[in-house]
């Protein structure tokens, strides 16, 4: 398994709040890992400590959690906890997040797109010492403590947001959105300048990203994150002559009518795709009374067929 160093962003450890009157959840027995998987969980825990990600305990500690391990396609493992009991506790920092027609909203106009994707994120976010303690899980290898934000606490998706949004702020031409960082100018030579100036910015801040889940300078939905469709086959190098004749469909509609379709949709709600139609048991009769031919079967998925099928699909 490659060694990834994971860096720690220059923040203030986050400090997690407990409902006021919440008992302490602690477990004393760890769960058992099947026989199959306890070398690769004492690899990964052996790992986790060498990246700073986790520190043995031995001290008493008031909440205790059960340890996850969940196999991973590649034959590894990951190690997770079981933080209900703990989240029910939280209190939550109620980080406004912005919803799917505030994205779009602000992309309107935009042509070319980057996606940068953060690095194990959570991980590189310090936690306040007394909020590790709060984190202790036990395995059959011993007692371990969170030192980064850990994946299962409630509040985590929040709190890594507001520490990015936080980095990036008075940048415009940026989203953030949980992990990842959409950069949208209008223009290529604009599209250039951010990503450096969000680079650098990243860099001082500490933040370290994944290679090779960022993308850039697309303009194909399928490639980019909330990004609208061009519909181009293939996503070749960007030209100004494209960002000129390539425009996006919500961008040519004149402003007044962009407007009024927006205040529209804004009523009626998001649209919904259609499912499948299916001819009504009457239609199909008279059909089949009139011309004579056999009457179709209709499977689960829509499709008509003249003989029913022998497995449902």
């Amino acid at each position: 398994m490659d060694q990834v160093k994971f860096s720690k962003v220059k923040c203030k450890p986050v400090k997690i709040k407990i409902k006021e009157g919440t008992t302490p959840y602690s477990v004393t027995t760890a769960r058992r890992v099947p026989i199959p998987l306890q070398s690769k969980v004492k690899k990964e825990l052996d790992r986790m400590k060498e990246l700073d990600i986790i520190e043995e305990v031995t001290e008493p500690t008031d909440w205790v959690s059960p340890m996850v391990p969940v196999p991973k396609a590649k034959g590894e493992v990951r190690i997770c906890v079981d933080l209900r009991k703990l989240n029910q506790a939280i209190q939550r920092e109620k980080y406004i997040i912005p919803t799917f027609d505030d994205i779009i909203h602000e992309l309107r106009g935009s042509t070319i797109f980057s996606k940068l994707d953060a690095q194990s994120g959570f991980w590189q976010i310090p936690l306040d010492p007394e909020t590790s303690k709060l984190t202790t899980f036990i395995t059959p290898y011993g007692r371990f403590f969170m030192k980064r934000l850990p994946f299962g606490i409630s509040s985590a998706p929040e709190i890594f947001m507001r520490v990015v949004s936080d980095i990036i702020e008075g940048i415009n031409g940026v989203i953030c959105y949980f992990d990842d960082i959409l950069c949208h100018p209008k223009t290529k030579e604009d599209h250039e300048k951010l990503l450096t100036l969000v680079h650098r910015r990243l860099e001082e801040a500490g933040l370290q990203l994944n290679k090779e889940k960022c993308v850039y300078r697309k303009r194909n939905r399928k490639h980019v994150m909330f990004c609208p469709n061009h519909n181009h086959p293939e996503d070749e190098p960007v030209s100004n002559t494209v960002l000129d004749e390539q425009l996006l469909e919500f961008s040519a509609v004149p402003e007044p009518q962009f407007e009024a379709s927006e205040n529209l949709q804004n009523e009626a709600g998001p649209p919904t795709s259609p499912g499948p139609t299916r001819p009504s048991p009457s239609s199909s009769a008279i059909r089949g009374a009139q011309d004579k031919t056999p009457l179709p079967y209709v499977t689960r998925s829509g499709r008509a067929v003249n003989k029913p099928p022998r497995f449902c699909e």
